[in-house]
């Protein structure tokens, strides 16, 4: 069967998504096409479709996984660290559990190691996340070379893991 298909901006996630009007008993809705190809109930939203690239109009199967809310949200390329103009440092941080866990402060030009922080407390606290693909985004979005983001990344494990455990341990 061939439909229709358009796209629709999301001003909330600031990206276009395909869909398809649907008729069901009379009544017209919008079908997102992810959904569609995961065979997800319309109006079931205890499930999501995943993009895994980010593309949003990249709807082929190879790119989509169904996931729950919070795994979605792991997915997100949130930066996970800011900078902070009193006190001239980039700040680190991650959510988990519905806390956020302060993962420490890196000088000015030590970028990389605020988002090599951000990026080994992804991996040990949001296991669903697609790694591979949010090491590549990193490494394209901010010209860096994969190597010396993979080596910083194993430098601040220690230090990472440390803020980690602590939190848990002050919020069991």
């Amino acid at each position: 069967m061939q439909y229709s298909w358009f796209a629709k901006y999301n001003p909330s996630s600031k990206s276009f998504n395909a869909y398809r009007n649907k008729h069901i008993n009379g009544k017209k809705h919008m079908a997102n096409m992810a959904r569609e190809i995961l065979n997800l109930k319309l109006n079931d939203r205890s499930q999501q479709a995943d993009h895994l690239s980010h593309d949003t109009l990249d709807n082929r199967e190879c790119n989509l996984r169904i996931v729950t809310c919070q795994e979605n949200q792991h997915n997100s390329f949130g930066k996970g660290y800011k900078w902070k103009t009193k006190s001239k440092r980039w700040e680190t941080s991650i959510k988990a559990d519905k806390a956020l866990i302060y993962l420490g402060y890196y000088h000015r030009e030590n970028e990389i190691l605020a988002a090599a922080s951000y990026l080994t407390a992804k991996q040990i606290l949001h296991p669903t996340a697609p790694m591979k693909i949010l090491f590549r985004l990193y490494c394209k979005k901010y010209n860096w070379d994969k190597h010396d983001l993979r080596q910083t990344m194993n430098r601040v494990e220690k230090k990472t893991l440390q803020h980690i455990t602590r939190h848990k341990a002050k919020h069991p």
